[in-house]
């Protein structure tokens, strides 16, 4: 049964959602009345179109990764996607940026690795790093790909933040081409502003930024308002409104380009 809540703009859900909720006493508050069993990580949230923009993914190509079940959807009835499912998003991005990697490889060698581990998400849990070093063995790479696909993976994989049990708990996208020194400006937290992309640290949406730009707000107006610096400002504004060419380039650039740049 869906339980839908009624809550006041000054309700410390309402604010830890919007990502203020910085107090503790509002915390405690928080943790006493909502239910303890609710995992926000869990919960359809994202349309293909929306996470395919978060993570610059083309629409189509999200589309069939969760056609062939390489995105484990929770609930089949649901066409949207949970945070979960983004951060698998996320690292199928990484693993099909090596060049001469076909989707039905990367089926096999996923259905290969729930059978070892037994547990739902893989692409999302610890236990992937674990095996990283045998994957290209299942999708049957040469030496020097495998250690293409490890070191592109591997930049993929520091964007993500983990739980104790090794459940991705919040994801940095990037907002340029993948690159291991790319600051962590942009954070999405399934528990900050419904899972909406923020300024790591602040939790201010970056729609927010955006409609302010768009509305003809300067970057040096916003970054007084939010006291945050203009790289923030503009790596936020970055992110929604990017180039044509960011877009396209993380699936028409050389991968061997960023392992050379990362040896």
């Amino acid at each position: 049964m869906l339980v839908r809540y009624v809550i006041s703009i000054t309700h410390p859900y309402f604010l830890l959602l919007q990502g203020q909720m910085v107090d503790k006493q509002y915390k405690v508050a928080y943790q006493r009345l909502m239910p303890t069993n609710i995992d926000f990580r869990n919960i359809p949230n994202y349309s293909v179109s929306e996470a395919a923009g978060y993570l610059t993914i083309p629409v189509d190509r999200l589309r069939s990764w969760r056609a062939k079940s390489l995105i484990q959807i929770q609930n089949a009835k649901t066409k949207k996607l949970s945070f979960i499912n983004l951060v698998e998003a996320h690292v199928l991005k990484g693993i099909f940026l090596t060049k001469g990697i076909f989707m039905e490889q990367v089926s096999t060698a996923l259905e290969r690795l729930n059978e070892k581990f037994g547990k739902p998400h893989l692409l999302a849990r610890s236990e992937f790093n674990l095996f990283i070093d045998n994957l290209g063995h299942f999708i049957l790479l040469s030496e020097r790909k495998q250690e293409e696909m490890q070191k592109i993976l591997q930049i993929f994989l520091n964007r993500i933040d983990r739980d104790e049990e090794g459940l991705a708990v919040k994801l940095f996208p990037f907002t340029k081409e993948p690159d291991p020194d790319a600051p962590k400006t942009i954070t999405i937290d399934p528990r900050i502003s419904f899972g909406r992309p923020v300024l790591a640290g602040t939790g201010i949406p970056t729609d927010t930024l955006a409609q302010r730009y768009k509305a003809g707000e300067s970057i040096d107006e916003l970054a007084e308002d939010y006291n945050c610096s203009r790289l923030q400002i503009e790596e936020g504004i970055r992110y929604q409104f990017p180039a044509a060419w960011t877009r396209q380039i993380n699936w028409s650039f050389s991968s061997t380009d960023l392992w050379e740049r990362n040896k």
